[in-house]
């Protein structure tokens, strides 16, 4: 049986990077938007388990969508994203947007949005950027400028994806859904 959760948190949430706190090596931890998947996963499986005999999931019964405490069970998230209200009640899923929408004017919620080509170095045969690869170039023929990381509805990606314009509403800033907040970590003995 598939389900679809819309999560709303009653307070702050905050997710890190998974970097270990080992003393003396990292103090700080960047902010993530949306949680690791485990913790997704470890959050939903405990919210089912507050509605079940606890003593039969911990003396090794366990049941069959959650498992016991040491074997998962059949529970499985497909996928889970960002999700933008709208005022008419409707709602946007939201994706990261893809790294080469550049903005054509400087005012992000103006600007015009532009989809950058590859660049082509004389005598280098191109190949598209591998998956999880950061060392692509684009060229940009007119004046504009990257814009910093964006959110893009689903709506923009299918747009994008079918090489069709897409425009500045397709976009959300990350400030206008979360608010990142580094924190520095605690050395123990």
């Amino acid at each position: 049986m598939e389900k679809t959760l819309k999560i709303t948190p009653l307070d702050p949430l905050f997710f890190r990077s998974p970097l270990p706190f080992t003393a003396g090596e990292q103090d700080w931890a960047p902010s993530s938007p949306l949680p690791l998947p485990g913790t997704l996963y470890g959050a939903i499986r405990s919210l089912i388990l507050t509605k079940r005999e606890f003593s039969q999931f911990l003396h090794g019964k366990g049941y069959q969508d959650i498992g016991t405490p040491t074997k998962k069970g059949t529970l499985a998230i497909k996928t889970y994203m960002l999700l933008r209200d709208a005022k008419d009640g409707s709602f946007d899923y939201l994706v990261p947007a893809p790294s080469n929408i550049a903005a054509l004017n400087k005012e992000a919620e103006k600007a015009s949005v532009k989809t950058l080509e590859p660049f082509l170095l004389p005598g280098v045969v191109f190949e598209p950027p591998k998956p999880q690869s950061i060392n692509a170039f684009f060229y940009i023929k007119e004046d504009a400028e990257a814009i910093p990381k964006r959110w893009i509805s689903l709506t923009g990606l299918k747009k994008y994806l079918n090489q069709e314009s897409i425009s500045s509403k397709d976009l959300t800033k990350p400030l206008q859904l979360y608010e990142p907040e580094p924190k520095s970590g605690i050395a123990r003995n």
